[in-house]
C-alpha cells in the first residue's frame, strides 16, 4: 500500500513539473549579442583571440587563456562583470597582447552591432 501511495505522488510530481511553464529573461529576447559568438579583426592579428555570448555570460580566448565572465546589455551600453580566466603561461608577446585586450574588455562599457560587426569599445569583432 505505502508503494501505491508513494508511486503515486512521485507519479503527480512528475505530471506537475512537467507542466510547469518556464519563463523567459527580459534580457533575454532585447539582447542582440546572445547566442553569438565573434573573433577580434582591429589587433592582435593572427592570435585567435574571440568573445561569445551566452545568456548573460561572456567566454573567449584570449591569445593563451580562456576567460570567462557575465554582462549585462541595455540599449548600446554593456556592462561586464567580474571576468576569470585560465592561468597557462605562454609566449611573451602573446602574454602582452592578452593582458591588453583583457584591459581593453574590461574598460569597454558600449557597443554597436550591425548584424555582423561588433564593436566594444575599442575592439572590433566580426561574426563566426
Amino acid at each position: 500500500m505505502k508503494k501505491i501511495i508513494f508511486s503515486s505522488l512521485l507519479l503527480c510530481g512528475f505530471f506537475v513539473c512537467s507542466c510547469a511553464r518556464t519563463v523567459e529573461s527580459p534580457s533575454r529576447g532585447s539582447d542582440p549579442l546572445d547566442k553569438k559568438e565573434f573573433v577580434l579583426v582591429n589587433m592582435f592579428d593572427g592570435y585567435g583571440i574571440d568573445i561569445g555570448f551566452d545568456n548573460g555570460r561572456i567566454y573567449g580566448f584570449a591569445g593563451v587563456n580562456r576567460y570567462m565572465g557575465s554582462y549585462a546589455v541595455s540599449g548600446g551600453s554593456i556592462k561586464l562583470g567580474h571576468t576569470g580566466t585560465t592561468m597557462m603561461a605562454g609566449p611573451e608577446d602573446k602574454m602582452k597582447a592578452e593582458t591588453e585586450y583583457l584591459k581593453l574588455l574590461g574598460e569597454a562599457s558600449s557597443f554597436t552591432f550591425d548584424g555582423s560587426v561588433l564593436k566594444l569599445g575599442k575592439l572590433e569583432f566580426r561574426l563566426k
